[in-house]
């Protein structure tokens, strides 16, 4: 029996990755949300800075693309007092929880009307 990859397996794979990879996202935010400043040590022992082979650019290309924008925004919002960092915190994630959904609806729209 052979696998036959059709259109509309492929577009579902493709989708598969898309809710995964922004899943992803919002799953390290709430995270920093929750636990923060453990997060965010382990985040930056985790990246190279500055990268000095190809693959600790591989890695840290990896490791930025796996967590997302989450550990940039709570090292900025660190300035401001605990409490209003993680309300500020708390409306970033919000927002970008609204977003993920929409940008999945948005890309699920054009698959399907491309597909």
């Amino acid at each position: 029996m052979y696998f036959t990859l059709d259109i509309e397996m492929a577009v579902y794979i493709f989708s598969i990755i898309i809710y995964g990879i922004l899943g992803s996202h919002l799953a390290h935010s709430f995270g920093f949300f929750i636990i923060g400043t453990i997060l965010l040590e382990r985040y930056e022992n985790g990246i190279s800075d500055p990268p000095v082979t190809v693959l600790d650019r591989v890695f840290n290309a990896m490791q930025k693309g796996m967590f997302g924008i989450g550990p940039r925004v709570y090292k900025k919002l660190k300035r401001f007092n605990w409490l209003t960092g993680k309300a500020l915190f708390l409306v970033f994630f919000c927002v970008q929880g609204i977003l993920t959904f929409v940008l999945v609806e948005i890309i699920s729209s054009l698959v399907d009307l491309f597909f």
